[in-house]
This record gives C-alpha cells, sequence and structure tokens, in this order.
C-alpha cells in the first residue's frame, strides 16, 4: 500500500530526467512529458519565465474583481449551481473548484477550508489571474491557452512553489463557439482523482447547455441525435431556430455536425434534414416531447425534438407554410431559412 507500481515508478523516473533535461540543461525532452505540458513549458520560456520566480505577474487586478464578475454575470449564474454540485461529488478530497473569466481571472470559488487556506498562499483565489502569462503552466492558463481540457499534476507545473498542485481544467464555450470561462478542480497531488477529468467536462457540457438555453430562450430549439436515447442528455445537438425558420445558433456538437455537411456555402433547414421545418412543426405541435425520425439526404437518420412553447410553435407552423408557398411562387421570395451564419459555421468563424 502506497508504493508505486513498477510502471508508475517508471514513469515518474522519466518525467524527473526529462524536467532535469527542459530545466537545467536548456533541452527539449523526447520522452517522458505530455505533449500539453511541454508545449505550455515552451511558452512559459518564451516569455522569460523563471521557474524559481514566487513573484507572479499579474495581469488582473483584484480590485478589478467586482467589474469582472458583473462582466460575467450570466456565467457565474449559471455555473454557481453546478459547482455546488461538483463540489459535494469531491467535498471529502480536500479540493476546490474555480471558474475564472476568459482572461484565466478567477471569478468564483468553492472549497474544502483546510485546502482553501493552503491554496490561497499561491493566490487560487477570487481576484487572482491564472493565465499562463501569470503563472506559468497550470491547467486554468494552459486550459485557454491550447483551447483544450488540460491536467496539471505536481511538478509539471512551471513554476517550482506551485507544485503541490493537482489541477484539471476545461474552457467553457459561449452558444457562438467563443470561449467564455474555464472550470477547474484543484487539490493537493497527492489526492488527485482519476474521474477529475471526466467530472470537470461532463459538468462543463452542463453549463454550456444551461448558456445556450438562455441566450436562446425565445426561439425553437431543435434537439437532436443520432440515438433516441441521447435526445434530452448532454450528448446532444441543439439548433436554435427562429419563428421565421431562420437558423440562429448551435451548441458544439450540433456545429461539428453542421460543419460536416456543409462546404463553404449555406443550406436550409429542408436541405439538411430533408424534410421542411414546418412539417416537423406540424408533427410535434400536439405533442412537443415527441421523438420524430427524421431520413436524410444521405440516407441517415436522425432522431429529432422542438422544445418550446406551444403559441411559438403554432406560430411558426403558419410562418413556414407561408415561407413555403412563396417559395414555390415563379418569383423566388427573400425569406428564406439559408443563412449567413450557416456559412460562418462551416468557415469556423
Amino acid at each position: 500500500m502506497g508504493q508505486l507500481s513498477a510502471v508508475d515508478a517508471g514513469r515518474e523516473q522519466r518525467f524527473r530526467l526529462a524536467r532535469k533535461q527542459f530545466f537545467e540543461e536548456g533541452e527539449c525532452p523526447d520522452e517522458g512529458v505530455p505533449a500539453l505540458i511541454l508545449n505550455s513549458w515552451q511558452r512559459c520560456r518564451a516569455l522569460g519565465m523563471d521557474r524559481a520566480n514566487r513573484e507572479a505577474r499579474e495581469h488582473g487586478e483584484r480590485a478589478r474583481l467586482a467589474e469582472v464578475r458583473e462582466r460575467n454575470a450570466r456565467l457565474v449564474e449559471h455555473a454557481s449551481g453546478v459547482m455546488e454540485h461538483v463540489f459535494e461529488q469531491i467535498r471529502a478530497s480536500g479540493s476546490v473548484v474555480l471558474l475564472s473569466d476568459p482572461q484565466g481571472m478567477i471569478v468564483h470559488s468553492l472549497g474544502d477550508a483546510d485546502f482553501v487556506d493552503r491554496a490561497n498562499r499561491v493566490a487560487l483565489q477570487p481576484g487572482a489571474c491564472w493565465s499562463e502569462a501569470a503563472r506559468g503552466t497550470n491547467a486554468i492558463g494552459t486550459a485557454i491557452a491550447a483551447n483544450a481540457p488540460a491536467v496539471v499534476l505536481g511538478a509539471e507545473h512551471y513554476l517550482d512553489h506551485n507544485s503541490f498542485l493537482s489541477c484539471t481544467a476545461s474552457p467553457i464555450l459561449d452558444p457562438r463557439g467563443t470561449l467564455a470561462g474555464v472550470l477547474d478542480v484543484s487539490c493537493d497531488q497527492r489526492m488527485h482523482q482519476r474521474h477529475s477529468l471526466g467530472l470537470v467536462r461532463l459538468s462543463v457540457q452542463l453549463i454550456e447547455k444551461r448558456l445556450f438555453e438562455t441566450e436562446f430562450a425565445n426561439e425553437i430549439l431543435v434537439a437532436f441525435h443520432e440515438r433516441p436515447e441521447y435526445v434530452g442528455s448532454l450528448q446532444e445537438g441543439l439548433l436554435a431556430v427562429t419563428p421565421e425558420g431562420v437558423l440562429a445558433g448551435a451548441n458544439s456538437i450540433a456545429r461539428e455536425w453542421l460543419a460536416q455537411r456543409l462546404e463553404g456555402g449555406g443550406a436550409s433547414f429542408a436541405e439538411l434534414f430533408r424534410q421542411g421545418l414546418g412539417k416537423i412543426a406540424d408533427r410535434a405541435k400536439n405533442s412537443s416531447d415527441a421523438l420524430i425520425r427524421l431520413v436524410l439526404q444521405d440516407g441517415s437518420h436522425l432522431y429529432v425534438q422542438l422544445r418550446s412553447l406551444r403559441p411559438q410553435i403554432g406560430a411558426f407552423v403558419g410562418e413556414t407554410r407561408r415561407i413555403a408557398e412563396a417559395a414555390r411562387a415563379p418569383r423566388p421570395a427573400p425569406a428564406t431559412t439559408s443563412t449567413r451564419w450557416l456559412c460562418a459555421v462551416s468557415s469556423g468563424n
């Protein structure tokens, strides 16, 4: 008990040698360091950062905390409840749950009292900036820099005095795919839980879902997945559609799905789903919770659910019928479901 396995011991030895090679010999190690960490170390070195320096380069003044919180009020509102749930899951591990803004400033935290006291000594608290430029390799800053989830364990931190930490973070994207913030779980590196990354990523998906539903509260939401049991889960695609039938937004899953089907141009809902949205709304208006099976142009199928207030669906049915009738006229009507937004999705903007 308490001893490293032969595999873990070998991995730790390779890491110590790689860290010595990088920091003491100035060479780039060929193995022993995850690519995410090595890339971060190289960015920090390029900034001229000294790993022994205990003075952080503050890029966010704590006096600005109230202003930053106000600017990110919606994010804090939707993340707070999720953070409380996460903390309940890890309470016994002596951890802290952190939320940062897109620049890495911590705007909200929950944590075990004993660990919080130790974390505060390295400014792991609201008002402190944890960008890579401010504090070297760390989960929050590295997740921002890499635009990807990041796990930074012990001596993988660039600054020596942060090596007691184990940090796991994932970016939070807003409904248009822009970085909204970062969720992080940090603890003593000896208490690191292997499931932390899965817990953080699942929590981020829930926050993103809440942000999306709030952003498009007045639109019709089209939820879909290839498997019916996933509709209603965090793995579902979500499209926001106006009562006029225009695509207004998509969550990350839907954006990826759309990007695979659009090659540099817009497309109507009917071209994507093989049925007009009016027909789907007709089928859903009497039972908005029903799943509708759609066959796509490529022969594959999706299960779709419309979510909206019933009056909105009724108005939407009428509007889409009007658009369909106009489309059959000799002169095409200017109002169609093709949108520049779809072009932006396919180009990654």
